[in-house]
């Protein structure tokens, strides 16, 4: 089976031609190739359909074989590779995945740009601190968010540790599937126009990652409502993790991803 290993910021999966795997079971194809330092590693794989000139099915399952909704470096490293591997000839490409339709423009190849769309609130901040609070972990409510950005996030700004943070959340039960986990420990506001939050993540069936690009976007908008109560154009957020920065900014209510896409080795597993 041949596959291409991709990653923007760090977040890295492995991309799969999905017509040519049809029999395969990926769950445990996801648990089997993730494992770092004894298969390929990876944060999960990526399987690829190609529908049209201008559209791929993209199905993502996490390290854990548990699938993903929807990730947003994922739907501009499945654009590109429809691009480079399945013949997609259209520089603005529909990535349709289990939640929601991104489009993702391929001008530059190396620096796709994702729309996604209008990011939605989950619980509002009062009712999440609250349930924190019961949970054994004080949160003052203008710090914590969730939003749903086809996948489900939880945004805290705050010094307590990644781990306790989900632990919490997982004690609350408001998230009985699991959530994605941001947080904010220091933000450079130089430049209004231009800040940088400095971001901790941990997606849901993958663990503590590099990266999460839907992440960057609930981020992004958390900072927006903390800092003036609502979404705010002309400004460009840089949210920089352990993997790198990616960008986001707003039209109105819909939201836009960008950040490098690299590949990093194509390859071939002989044994499955």
């Amino acid at each position: 089976m041949e596959f291409v290993k991709m990653q923007s910021a760090g977040n890295d999966y492995i991309y799969i031609d999905g017509s040519k795997i049809e029999k395969l079971d990926l769950p445990s194809l996801a648990i089997n190739l993730s494992k770092r330092r004894f298969s390929v590693g990876a944060d999960g794989i990526i399987s690829v359909s190609k529908i049209s000139n201008g559209a791929v099915i993209m199905k993502m399952f996490n390290a854990d074989g548990t699938e993903g909704a929807m990730c947003g470096n994922g739907v501009r490293c499945s654009a590109v590779f429809a691009k480079k591997f399945l013949g997609v000839t259209a520089e603005q490409i529909t990535v349709k995945t289990s939640s929601k339709e991104v489009v993702v423009d391929i001008k530059n190849l190396s620096y796709p740009t994702a729309l996604l769309g209008v990011v939605n609130e989950v619980f509002t901040s009062r009712f999440l601190a609250d349930k924190f609070v019961k949970s054994g972990l004080y949160v003052d409510y203008h710090d914590i968010f969730s939003f749903n950005v086809g996948n489900l996030h939880l945004v805290l700004f705050t010094e307590k540790p990644l781990n306790e943070i989900n632990e919490t959340a997982m004690k609350s039960r408001l998230f009985e599937d699991g959530v994605n986990v941001e947080r904010v420990y220091k933000i450079d506001e130089s430049n209004l126009s231009l800040p940088i939050l400095y971001t901790e993540v941990f997606e849901r069936g993958s663990g503590k990652t590099l990266s999460c690009g839907s992440g960057a976007v609930a981020v992004s908008k958390a900072y927006l409502m903390k800092k003036y109560g609502a979404l705010k154009s002309g400004i460009t957020v840089t949210v920089l993790t352990e993997g790198g920065e990616l960008k986001v900014f707003f039209k109105g209510e819909n939201a836009y991803l960008s950040g490098e896409v690299k590949q990093i080795y194509r390859g071939i597993i002989d044994e499955i």
